[in-house]
């Protein structure tokens, strides 16, 4: 929001959001494939197998040598990075000023990147000992800390937009040293004397547990990685395009996924132990009932959520963002991508959630193994023909149907390899997801005609926050009310299943 009040959507935003889509791209990399695949499950046996003191001294040195090849990469990265830079980027070349800029731009967020890989070793140990609350606190520090930054220093910068990668820098730092005190207080940077076998052991262990099969590694984490692949090269097809169109891209895969974290994300975060303690006893009767039950919530939560964001677009974009340098037309053009780019969000917490299952059960059960990293590279490919080609023709609302075709076409494929599991969604799960279909397009008609009388002409900010207020709380209100009356029982045993997890 405060990127779009100060800078708009221009060349200069563009150049920035080229620069970050990587860092964006490693970011979603380790928190959604390294983290849940390799430090949770293996930290979390660590700790059972030879306690919380060993599993400590353990950890620390692996952050030891964590640090140093951290400090290799940043150091190679900052020396090769113009060289890669000319190939990764079309449309830019390094020679031109705009280059240059962007070059300086991702150079400036190297350290960031180095900082993510650190952070994710913290989160994943924090996650494993089940201390959820600072972890999830850090985005929105990271956040702030970037607000501040662009509004107070960029005024000071020789490039305002610099104001935007320092924050960036800063933020990921910020977020990294708010995860030490926690850690300090579970015991975890404490010196202590440990045999050096027995340490040896430890460190073998958690090496070991994070990759049990370099297979299963690469299958996980491109499997949970389709999407951010597919928003990158969307990204560098687009800023091939008009200046403007990366950004309106960002900002609407910003809503995107805001609306993906409040739901699917955070669930299958919490999800995860919950079921690698399961897949410790061995209880596949309960990984599978606990696995639809959670897709059932996420669901019956996302649908309406996605409707309503496509319904209430221009509203919401226009809430959001429409200050400063952002201009009406910016926000037309924001909200035409936004819908294209909506219609995949189901899709996408679909794809999340199965990603997830087969985390932990791996290539057993239901699941087939390496299918993950097959219906991702599918899909991959897939987008890339139907990015350029659709952005060809449609410019940037065929690069955002052309992301969320590849997420359904890669939801579809990981569901239709599940065998017995399937069959159980449909008969368990079906019948509520297809209220939840209607009930949310029952509650889209109705947002749809109250906002074409809300919004009429020429409205004040007075009518377009209360306006949009009223309609949320309106289809709300009318979604659960359409849900008592035609999914009573189901939303009896939903009920009594989020009074378990708060148990």
């Amino acid at each position: 929001m405060v990127i779009a009040m100060v800078f708009g959507a221009g060349v200069l935003t563009d150049l920035f959001f080229i620069a970050f889509r990587i860092p964006d791209f490693v970011r979603k990399l380790l928190s959604e494939g390294v983290l849940g695949l390799a430090v949770v499950p293996a930290f979390s046996r660590l700790l059972q197998e030879q306690g919380r003191a060993r599993a400590a001294h353990a950890a620390l040195s692996i952050l030891l040598r964590l640090s140093a090849f951290v400090t290799l990469a940043c150091t190679a990265a900052m020396l090769f990075m113009p060289v890669i830079f000319m190939w990764l980027m079309p449309g830019l070349g390094y020679s031109s000023d705009q280059g240059r800029l962007c070059l300086i731009m991702f150079q400036i967020m190297i350290p960031y990147m180095g900082a993510l890989c650190i952070l994710t070793f913290f989160m994943g140990v924090l996650n494993a000992l089940e201390h959820f609350t600072v972890p999830a606190c850090g985005p929105v520090v990271f956040n702030l800390v970037i607000i501040g930054v662009t509004v107070f220093l960029s005024s000071f910068m020789p490039e305002p937009i610099l104001a935007i990668p320092v924050g960036v820098t800063l933020g990921g730092c910020v977020q990294l040293a708010m995860q030490v005190p926690v850690l300090m207080r579970y015991g975890m940077f404490r010196h202590r004397t440990v045999p050096r076998k027995d340490l040896s052991i430890g460190i073998s262990r958690v090496l070991t547990g994070a990759a049990p099969a370099a297979k299963q590694v690469i299958a996980s984490v491109v499997g949970a990685a389709g999407y951010p692949i597919n928003l990158l090269v969307s990204t560098l097809i687009v800023s091939m395009l008009e200046s403007g169109n990366v950004s309106f891209l960002y900002y609407s895969d910003r809503l995107i996924q805001f609306c993906l974290g409040l739901f699917s994300v955070s669930i299958s975060i919490v999800m995860l132990p919950a079921l690698s303690r399961l897949r410790v006893e061995e209880d596949k009767n309960r990984i599978t009932e606990t696995f639809l039950r959670m897709v059932q919530y996420v669901f019956f939560i996302t649908l309406p959520a996605m409707v309503g964001l496509m319904v209430l677009r221009v509203q919401v974009v226009e809430l959001l963002f429409c200050r400063g340098a952002f201009t009406m037309p910016m926000v037309r053009q924001t909200a035409d991508c936004l819908w294209y780019l909506g219609m995949g969000i189901w899709a996408l917490a679909g794809v999340r959630m199965t990603v997830t299952l087969y985390q932990v059960i791996g290539g057993q059960g239901h699941v087939k193994g390496g299918w993950p990293f097959q219906a991702s590279l599918t899909a991959c490919a897939v987008h890339g023909v139907l990015s350029w080609r659709l952005t060809a023709s449609y410019g940037l609302a065929g690069a955002a149907a052309a992301l969320s075709l590849a997420a359904m076409l890669q939801f579809f494929l990981l569901v239709i390899r599940m065998d017995g599991l399937w069959n159980q969604a449909v008969k368990v799960i079906g019948r509520f997801i297809l209220k939840s279909i209607i009930a949310s397009l029952i509650m889209g008609g109705v947002v749809t005609a109250t906002s074409a009388l809300i919004f009429i002409g020429n409205y004040d900010t007075t009518v377009l926050i209360w306006g949009t207020i009223g309609c949320i709380g309106c289809g709300v209100l009318l979604y659960l009310g359409i849900h008592m009356c035609i999914s009573r029982p189901e939303l009896a045993e939903l009920k009594q299943l989020i009074g378990k997890r708060k148990h």
